[in-house]
Order: C-alpha cells, then sequence, then structure tokens
C-alpha cells in the first residue's frame, strides 16, 4: 500500500501552496457576490407589497380613494422606480469592485501554482487571507447599507400613505 508522506513544518513556516484553497475561496466568494442581487429579491419587497396594497385599495370601485391619494400613490411609485435604476447604478459599481477583487485573486493563484512551495511570511499569510475573504462581505454590507437608507425614507411615505387609504 502507497502511503504518501507530507514534510512535517517546524515553527511557522508556510508555503504559498498552502493558500490556494483560500484564494479559490476568495475567487467563488467574490464573483458569487458580484453575480448575485439579493437585495432586489429582498429588501425591496415590503415595499413592492405596500405599493401592491394601495393599488388594489385604489381600484376598489365601492371605496374610491380621494384623488389627492391617487397622486401621491402615483408619486410613489415614480419615486420607487427611479430608487430602482439608481440601485441598478450603484449595484453596478459593486459589481467592478467585486470583479477586480476576483481577477486579483486569479493572478494571486497563477503566482502560487508557480511558487508552490515557496516559504511565505505570517504577514504575507494575513494579507492573503484578508484579501480572499474580506472584501466580499464588506461590498455586499455596503451596497445593502446604502440600498436600506436611501429606501427608508420612501417607505416610510408609502406607509403613511397606506395607512391614510385603509
Amino acid at each position: 500500500m502507497y502511503v504518501k508522506r507530507f514534510p512535517q513544518h517546524t515553527g511557522l513556516i508556510m508555503n504559498f501552496g498552502d493558500f490556494s484553497s483560500v484564494v479559490q475561496l476568495g475567487v467563488g466568494l467574490h464573483l458569487g457576490t458580484a453575480l448575485l442581487q439579493m437585495y432586489g429579491e429582498i429588501g425591496l419587497q415590503p415595499m413592492i407589497r405596500s405599493i401592491e396594497r394601495m393599488q388594489n385599495v385604489a381600484e376598489d370601485p365601492n371605496h374610491p380613494p380621494k384623488d389627492e391619494y391617487r397622486d401621491q400613490l402615483a408619486t410613489i411609485i415614480s419615486r420607487f422606480e427611479v430608487y430602482k435604476i439608481q440601485m441598478f447604478t450603484d449595484y453596478k459599481r459593486y459589481l467592478i469592485v467585486n470583479s477586480v477583487v476576483a481577477a486579483m485573486l486569479i493572478v494571486i493563484l497563477v503566482f502560487i501554482s508557480y511558487c508552490y512551495s515557496t516559504p511565505i511570511s505570517p504577514q504575507g499569510s494575513i494579507v492573503f487571507v484578508a484579501l480572499s475573504i474580506l472584501p466580499a462581505p464588506i461590498t455586499l454590507f455596503c451596497h445593502w447599507h446604502d440600498a436600506t437608507n436611501a429606501l427608508r425614507p420612501l417607505l416610510d411615505a408609502a406607509k403613511a400613505l397606506e395607512a391614510k387609504m385603509i
């Protein structure tokens, strides 16, 4: 039976090859985050449901709302459409950042394949891990935070109008 023996490291000597999996994970995280528009699926749902409820009330022939409410609803809907365009524009900026980081990590993977058994310093290992893992969740959080803050005033206006209409 063949048993592969791994050389035993003494101390904190690490090689570039020890980080290839972490960098591969980083490429996947960044490409996945770049292609994932979760905020559009999750974050906009309260606003979409509120608009649908108000439109149902506005279309009810038994209890027609005041023209003032119809005008306010039309304003909210148009502001929401503008918001979605702005959110998509911001999303493209985060898409570019994550794609650039993923491309850098691919270059690092190629470098690692050539220098697989070259020792790396502990500081270098920290840089590899941080570059591989941190930018994706940071950009996702920033996009989510910016989108939520921009939507909040519009959602508050929709809730206030919905309360008046109902």
